[in-house]
């Protein structure tokens, strides 16, 4: 199950059980409104299974095929980790939205000369 956080921005209901102190209205609105600025739709899940990570966060473009995803260690136990946590946070969208900007200008060049060889023939 997944809990929304803003407008582009959800979190599964396992991590915020573990998490919650971050992923609330307050902390996540400047997020979410960079979100909408940009275009970006932003997800957080639990990542059961890592030793050293507790979180997966996948950022893409609605209605696009094209994804990033994140592993991120995040925690609210004490204001350290909760300052880090949120730090980290915000460095990873930003890579993301530049990651995703290469892999659409990528996708835009292929369909181009895909184009253009077909006006050849």
């Amino acid at each position: 199950m997944s809990i929304k956080i803003g407008n582009r921005i959800s979190c599964s209901s396992s991590l915020y059980e573990n998490v919650g102190n971050l992923f609330n209205s307050r902390n996540m609105s400047v997020l979410d409104n960079y979100a909408k600025a940009k275009k970006l739709s932003i997800k957080f899940a639990s990542l059961e299974s890592d030793l050293f990570d507790n979180t997966v966060m996948t950022v893409s473009r609605p209605n696009s095929d094209v994804s990033k995803e994140y592993t991120l260690k995040l925690s609210a136990e004490t204001k350290e980790a909760y300052v880090n946590s949120m730090k980290k946070i915000y460095e990873t969208v930003a890579e993301a939205k530049v990651s995703l900007a290469k892999a659409a200008n990528k996708k835009f060049a292929e369909i181009a000369k895909y184009y253009i060889e077909a006006q050849k023939m």
